[in-house]
């Protein structure tokens, strides 16, 4: 069976798993949530140029504006409300939807903002928990709205955001960081530099305000900031596991070890100084970003790369996915090969007989090996994936992963 055959198949056996078992879904969130299976529905429908899929699709979304009128309430972008609007925002950007959002979104704004105001206060700034996520959900509102009133009032919020990141920022000399306080693990706060949680991530989501007049001084000098706080970690031995850190705990012990994932590892900094390095017209940044991808493109052994599954997030399609965007954007043939390997080593990972698509994802808590639905984490993302390598067209929902 050839290739596309494959993908084909299982690209049909993801939508009729997320079919079957979207209600049994506890959250509602585009990264973590049926609005992210939705998601799936609309482009495989696309693909197929089957409007079926489509209305399934739609039933998703309805299923969570059901949940959320029987009394679902999470915020937070990865599981909750804002990260349901974001998807929403982005079918109608991408013409799935043909009505406008603002009617129905807006009822949200004021609750979305006092929790974005909330994890500010309690230093939760991270991108799938915390602060940061809420600021995509306004930056993408304040993009797709039609209400000019609506349109200020997001960029309110984003002033506001940028203001009190900037308060809880630490401030040495020329350099700008934030230590981060963890709701998955209790430990003290610490310094994170990943693209999920960290630095990179709060780095890249500063890069797309800079687009913008009203916030652009200020996230240009946070940005350059948080920057220079980065590249002072890098290490200069090419021969280091990785050549930043994923976390910093103690200042005398900086260990240099990640995965080679989305979430964590140097792909995040890699994608950061290629955006950072175009907006800035640093060369220096593109050329690091050039060195981080290479150094990374040469890992094989999962003992190396600590990728164990298929999943988005830290598993085999994610990293093809990032290598082929990398690959699109150089033409280096590294990058290429490197997306091939992690692509075939995902659907080799698929052959697990006692689920339906064949993929089940490792637990990175427990250990233990479960099916999961979810674009981050689960089949819905994998299947992206697939029917970004199936379509002709270039495709835009990488944008809820901070990639596009």
């Amino acid at each position: 069976m050839n290739e596309n055959k494959i993908l084909w198949n299982k690209l049909e056996k993801i939508h009729e798993t997320l079919l079957n078992n979207y209600k049994q879904e506890t959250h509602i969130g585009g990264l973590l949530g049926v609005s992210g299976l939705a998601l799936f529905e609309f482009y495989y429908a696309q693909l197929k140029d089957d409007d079926q899929y489509a209305e399934i699709g739609l039933e998703m979304l309805s299923h969570c504006m059901e949940k959320i009128n029987n009394g679902y309430s999470v915020p937070a972008f990865g599981y909750g409300i804002s990260g349901m609007g974001w998807i929403m925002d982005h079918l109608s950007i991408e013409g799935f939807l043909e009505d406008s959002n603002d009617e129905l979104l807006s009822n949200f704004d004021e609750f979305l903002f006092e929790a974005m105001i909330q994890d500010l206060n309690n230093n939760n700034i991270d991108y799938i928990h915390g602060a940061i996520g809420y600021g995509l959900y306004f930056l993408n509102r304040h993009e797709n709205s039609a209400n000019i009133d609506l349109k200020i009032q997001y960029m309110h919020k984003l002033k506001i955001l940028l203001s009190e990141l900037e308060k809880l920022a630490e401030h040495n000399g020329d350099e700008i960081t934030w230590k981060i306080n963890s709701i998955l693990h209790e430990r003290p706060p610490y310094y994170d530099f990943s693209h999920a949680h960290g630095l990179s991530g709060i780095a890249n989501f500063l890069c797309r305000l800079t687009n913008y007049n009203e916030l652009k001084s200020k996230a240009t000098y946070l940005l350059e900031g948080t920057l220079k706080y980065i590249l002072k970690y890098k290490t200069n031995d090419s021969n280091s596991h990785s050549l930043f850190p994923s976390q910093i705990h103690n200042e005398k012990e900086v260990k240099y070890w990640s995965r080679v994932g989305w979430c964590y590892g140097d792909l995040g900094p890699a994608m950061l100084f290629s955006r950072a390095g175009k907006l800035l017209q640093r060369k220096d940044l593109n050329a690091l970003s050039d060195e981080l991808f290479s150094h990374e493109a040469v890992k094989r052994d999962p003992k190396i790369t600590h990728t164990y599954d298929s999943a988005f997030c830290h598993g085999s399609f994610g990293n093809a996915y990032i290598f082929n965007r990398a690959y699109q954007q150089s033409q280096k043939l590294i990058y290429k090969e490197s997306s091939d390997f992690w692509f075939t080593d995902g659907l080799k990972k698929g052959n697990h007989e006692n689920t339906p698509t064949g993929f089940i994802q490792r637990d990175g808590i427990n250990k233990n090996w479960v099916d999961v639905n979810s674009l981050l984490e689960g089949v819905a993302g994998i299947g992206l994936v697939m029917i970004d390598t199936l379509s002709d067209k270039k495709l835009n929902w990488d944008k809820i992963l901070m990639i596009s």
